[in-house]
């Protein structure tokens, strides 16, 4: 089967290269992109050649609805975005033109090419699945301020090599705030449709965003939603994701307070739990290693890794970047070196 033959039609240059450049670093065994700047230009090209997929964006408006009655496979870049998952379950459109929020994932931005390139509106392209999804975990018993930097840093790291999903599922996390995101859905629009068994792969999409490399599932924004998050939720969702994305590995940032907690570090190939140097700390250590021997299975102790943390997040600053503020500092430094040991073991 060849490539899927995409015209990306966008005048804005920078989203326009932004999206080019996407797809042939991550989908390039899959898709033929060929980026268009103007009318004309695509037109012209259009007379030559046939496209599976029309993307049409910014300033390609008015021949959207003249390809769309020419049974053209189209599909429209929308600057808002029209549809919200609580409102509808179905996701229908008021319209028969399938448009997209162009400030989507790009991987949901992908998820809608491949429907429009098979054809059918109703049962979008699945993914194809790279590899069995790995999960990595991040604790601290008795808490630690850099549990978040650290696992989104290593996350960071580890998406160099793999396609990488992040969750949080600590209390009053701030990840949203600290990194400066927006979100429409998180964690509870996503659990509340899993437990319904109303769960698709559009909503699915819809509920995971991207920061600089890696994606990521919005916390839960209600403490209270967090609570009553199970352990049964907690393995539908990773069955879900196991089967329906080609996330390769998952990134699960641990707070306190889960159901069957114990039983959520077994599902962890590695857990990398975060402390600091000191008795008060090493009290700490000793009841969680000991709550972990008792409660779990006994090759646990091959994948805990103790990580002491000597830094403070005193030394963040508020900035318009704080991810380049860690990854380019000396923590950064220290966090790839603790997940260096996790590329080394996979190599082997």
């Amino acid at each position: 089967m060849g490539k899927i033959e995409v015209a990306f039609c966008e005048e804005d240059e920078t989203y326009r290269n932004r999206f080019v450049t996407y797809l042939m670093e991550y989908r390039s065994k899959e898709i033929a992109v060929s980026a268009f700047s103007t009318v004309k230009s695509f037109v012209e090209e259009a007379k030559k050649r046939k496209f599976d997929v029309i993307l049409l964006g910014r300033g390609f408006a008015k021949v959207a609805e003249i390809l769309w009655e020419q049974k053209f496979p189209v599909l429209l870049l929308e600057d808002q975005d029209l549809i919200k998952v609580a409102e509808d379950e179905t996701c229908n459109r008021d319209s028969d033109m399938r448009t997209v929020f162009r400030y989507q994932s790009m991987e949901y931005i992908l998820h809608e090419i491949l429907a429009v390139a098979q054809g059918n509106e109703n049962d979008p392209a699945p993914f194809v699945r790279i590899s069995e999804m790995e999960m990595i975990g991040v604790c601290a018993p008795g808490q630690c301020e850099m549990q978040i930097p650290f696992s989104v840093v290593g996350a960071q790291y580890m998406a160099e090599k793999k396609k990488v999903l992040y969750l949080n599922l600590t209390e009053h996390s701030g990840f949203m705030n600290l990194f400066e995101l927006d979100c429409r859905y998180d964690m509870a629009d996503l659990v509340v449709r899993l437990r319904r068994g109303t769960l698709t792969q559009e909503i699915l999409f819809r509920c995971i965003y991207e920061l600089d490399h890696i994606f990521y599932i919005p916390p839960f924004g209600n403490p209270e939603n967090l609570h009553e998050f199970l352990f049964s939720d907690f393995l539908a969702l990773l069955r879900y994701l196991g089967e329906k994305t080609d996330f390769q590995l998952l990134v699960v940032d641990f707070g306190g307070g889960l159901d069957q907690f114990s039983k959520m570090l077994e599902q962890c190939s590695n857990i990398y739990c975060l402390t600091r140097q000191g008795y008060f700390y090493e009290c700490q250590i000793k009841q969680f290693s000991e709550y972990i021997e008792k409660c779990t299975c006994k090759n646990m102790k091959d994948r805990l890794h103790y990580i002491d943390i000597p830094f403070s997040a005193k030394n963040i600053r508020c900035s318009k970047d704080v991810l380049r503020q860690l990854l380019y500092s000396e923590f950064g430094d220290y966090v790839r070196s603790c997940f260096q040991g996790q590329l080394n073991r996979e190599k082997r």
